[in-house]
């Protein structure tokens, strides 16, 4: 059966945790320094609070954490709540992203992927060269390979390309797969994702999940084409303006 949503946001809340977590009227507040806005927004499931006083509060939380008001919509947030926080809060939907999934299978083409220790030194310096222009995020990004533990790995083809896999809750997620300019076109991504799902096989995990922005249509293809199906989508409210 195919994954709930509910079952995909815990293994991706588990697999990409944030710092700190608190509860504000209902909402869950995350934050890790600021290093991505997953991991640094506000969400809800069910009913909550939308006054203003629960908005500032949130704000101030984040802010204090060098993050901005951020509120992240899934599936799970109910429509009267998307909407106060539309209307009341003055947010602008941002970003939508489609979460994909697929039954992993074996698959050749992928002998040239190194799979590392997701705290390799070399690997890890590869992964936010690629993935992030401000490598202040090292720190953030050591901090949630430590909180994964030995339920990560890297994945590696050096200096040309990486992706990161987390098994969590019978789940397996790839983030940051990201390959070198002039080494595209050439299978990377393809035999990153090969060798995620024989290392998923191996645990014998059932589904994969991976996230790419809507507007991102090469990937989208790529995925597609590798069997992987939308399962949801996702996006964040931020201030009109910001």
């Amino acid at each position: 059966m195919i994954p709930s949503v509910e079952g995909i946001e815990n293994s991706g809340s588990t697999a990409w945790s944030p710092d700190e977590t608190a509860t504000i009227s209902g909402w869950r507040v995350v934050s890790s320094g600021g290093f991505t806005r997953r991991l640094n927004s506000a969400a809800s499931v069910g009913e909550v609070d939308t006054s203003m006083e629960t908005c500032n509060a949130i704000s101030r939380w984040l802010a204090e954490r060098g993050a901005g008001l951020t509120v992240r919509v899934t599936p799970l947030m109910e429509d009267g709540v998307i909407a106060a926080c539309l209307r009341d809060w003055g947010l602008a939907r941002r970003d939508p992203t489609l979460v994909m999934v697929r039954r992993p299978e074996p698959a050749n083409g992928h002998d040239d992927v190194v799979v590392v220790a997701a705290d390799d030194p070399g690997y890890t310096a590869e992964l936010i060269d690629l993935n992030y222009p401000d490598t202040s995020v090292r720190a953030a990004w050591d901090r949630i390979v430590e909180r994964a533990g030995s339920s990560a790995v890297g994945l590696w083809v050096p200096g040309r390309a990486v992706g990161f896999t987390v098994v969590s809750n019978g789940i397996a997620s790839v983030f940051s797969v990201a390959v070198r300019e002039g080494n595209r076109r050439f299978g990377l991504a393809t035999a990153i994702m090969n060798a995620s799902a024989a290392w998923a096989l191996e645990r014998d995990v059932e589904w994969q999940f991976v996230q790419v922005l809507g507007t991102n249509a090469a990937a989208i293809e790529l995925y597609e084409e590798l069997g992987f199906i939308e399962r949801y989508r996702y996006s964040y409210l931020q201030p009109t303006g910001e």
